[in-house]
């Protein structure tokens, strides 16, 4: 699951990971940056503390399109996470 805090006037936008992510709801991450209606580019805070594992597919072309353009929107991203541990994500 993925939870957004909407960007203010500072352009800095959340988004909370939890659970196990899928290539669907990553996709649909792309599709709400991208929609975002903001004057500049976003300041992205990436949140990924509760994230159980990932569970991805390799992208289709048209998945990986909507993250280029999505990317264009984004002028800086943070990423913030647990210590890594030899079992503490595991990618399926």
């Amino acid at each position: 699951m993925i939870t957004v805090d909407s960007p203010g006037e500072d352009r800095v936008v959340t988004f909370r990971f939890r659970g196990l992510v899928t290539n669907r709801e990553f996709m649909d991450f792309a599709g709400t940056v991208y929609n975002f209606k903001v004057v500049g580019r976003l300041l992205t805070y990436l949140d990924w503390r509760q994230i159980d594992g990932w569970k991805f597919l390799a992208p289709k072309a048209i998945e990986a399109t909507a993250w280029r353009n999505a990317g264009k929107l984004i002028e800086r991203a943070a990423i913030v996470h647990r210590k890594r541990q030899a079992d503490a994500v595991q990618v399926l």
